[in-house]
């Protein structure tokens, strides 16, 4: 009996092929995460063949973000597909390339915001307000200098002489630092001022420097005031590691916030200043100058000192006429006690107004002759010298307010209790000729100081003012065919 040969049994049917789409959250992933790894590459070669940092937007941190939000959303979309999705390799392509140049990157960009922005541009700004404070101005403006004008500037006189330090119409780089309103306001509250930073307010790298805007909050005792502040680093062969400036302009955005009576007093007293000035200098019009030049004289004491000079000389023609007079005041003596103020005014005053000589001599004009600027050296002797001679003749000697003159607020070092306005003037000099005949001869611009009284400073107080001096800045004469771009006569 033969053996049953085996039963085959038929073949399985293979299992069909399921087609599975990409997940378009691990396609979208990787293409916005590659094109970042791609930028990143690129900016790393350059930087490197051109040794310059090179930085991306602020905003640009939002697509690492994104390519690895998106890279997660993939690979829990694919797991929970139930087979039904793929792309999971791409996902974690994504994933990686989105995390690594998006955390390298940004440890660079915060480091270097860190290390240069809050340490070193910060530091600089902080060592720079110090300085203003402890009254090395003149330190404080050579930071506002790029580093390779800082060289061999050190010394204070050195700076004042390249930078010049003159006062008035025409002034200096330094002189016009100095008068900037953020700078008065730090050196007026000195030690009791407080700089509190606000913080970076932008940053960039250009032109082979970083650029850091920052902002700080100044309170003094005239009130809290805001500036922003512009700092900027160089480096070069010339000097060692990387050097900080301020970009000054003279148009640091600095005002105030919040003002304390005392710096309300400030903003309004340099305007009453200016009004007294103004009044004084119209004295000086040709029909009233002799007859208020003693008030004129007057004005240039403080309030009290007035009073007592006024009374002094009542006192001394009174003592004159009793003196010179036998009994009953009618001799000679008292008789020309009497007269001669009468007819001769500026004879009585000039006898019993101490100072009152002096005055109409021109012993309130001043004149530097290491800062006064004239086109000939002759000139820098010539021209104060005539403006005193012409002083007691108000034709001879024409002084008024500059055009659009802006009164400029000073404070005496030492004290708290008076302020000092500069106001610009422009004077005409009448001068004889070689024939003795009186020809307008001279131009010049100058500075008239006041002063307060003393007192509290305050709003709640209007103070007395008086000129303090005039100060002869410039001039030229007048038919120089040298001094072409002087000021015009007044």
């Amino acid at each position: 009996m033969s053996e049953p040969g085996p039963v085959l049994s038929p073949d399985r049917p293979p299992e069909p092929v399921v087609y599975r789409p990409l997940s378009g959250l691990a396609i979208a992933s990787l293409v916005v995460a590659a094109s970042y790894a791609a930028v990143i590459l690129i900016l790393v070669v350059v930087a490197f063949w051109s040794h310059t940092p090179l930085f991306l937007a602020t905003w640009t941190f939002l697509v690492p973000v994104a390519a690895v939000s998106l890279a997660v959303a993939a690979r829990q979309q694919i797991q929970r597909s139930e087979g039904t999705r793929s792309g999971t390799a791409l996902a974690t392509w994504a994933l990686w390339l989105g995390l690594l140049p998006g955390l390298g990157y940004g440890a660079f960009y915060f480091g270097t915001y860190v290390a240069v922005v809050r340490l070193q541009a910060q530091r600089f700004t902080n060592d720079w307000f110090d300085k203003l404070q402890n009254g090395q101005v003149e330190q404080a403006f050579l930071l506002t200098r790029p580093p390779d004008e800082r060289a061999g500037n050190n010394d204070t006189e050195r700076i004042r002489m390249r930078f010049g330090s003159g006062s008035g119409p025409v002034q200096g780089e330094l002189a016009r630092f100095l008068g900037h309103e953020l700078i008065q306001v730090v050196r007026r509250g000195g030690p009791e001022t407080s700089v509190t930073p606000l913080g970076v307010k932008s940053w960039e790298y250009t032109e082979g420097g970083y650029q850091v805007v920052q902002a700080y909050r100044i309170t003094s005792p005239e009130g809290t005031f805001e500036a922003d502040l512009t700092v900027r680093s160089s480096q070069g062969r010339e000097f060692k590691g990387r050097q900080w400036h301020l970009v000054w302009t003279g148009a640091v955005n600095f005002g105030p916030r919040e003002l304390t009576p005392r710096g309300m007093a400030m903003q309004e007293w340099p305007q009453a200043a200016a009004g007294f000035a103004r009044q004084w200098l119209g004295r000086r019009e040709p029909e009233q100058w002799h007859a208020y030049r003693d008030r004129a004289y007057l004005e240039t004491h403080p309030r009290r000192e007035r009073l007592r000079l006024r009374q002094q000389e009542r006192l001394c023609l009174a003592v004159a006429g009793f003196t010179a007079a036998p009994a009953g005041g009618s001799g000679p003596g008292a008789a020309l006690a009497r007269v001669v103020p009468a007819v001769d005014p500026d004879l009585g005053q000039e006898l019993y107004l101490p100072g009152y000589r002096e005055f109409l001599a021109g012993g309130l004009i001043h004149s530097d002759p290491q800062t006064f600027r004239a086109p000939k050296p002759e000139l820098k002797q010539a021209i104060p010298e005539a403006a005193r001679r012409a002083y007691r003749d108000a034709q001879a000697l024409m002084i008024r307010p500059k055009r659009m003159a802006v009164p400029r607020l000073v404070v005496p070092e030492g004290t708290k209790d008076r302020l000092q306005v500069v106001m610009d003037v422009e004077m005409r000099i009448v001068d004889q000729d070689p024939n003795g005949q009186p020809v307008p001869k001279y131009l010049s611009e100058g500075t008239l100081l006041l002063e307060s009284d003393r007192g509290p400073i305050t709003t709640e107080r209007q103070p007395t003012w008086h000129v303090v001096r005039l100060d002869l800045v410039q001039g030229r004469s007048i038919d120089g065919a040298e001094d072409q771009g002087a000021p015009p006569p007044p």
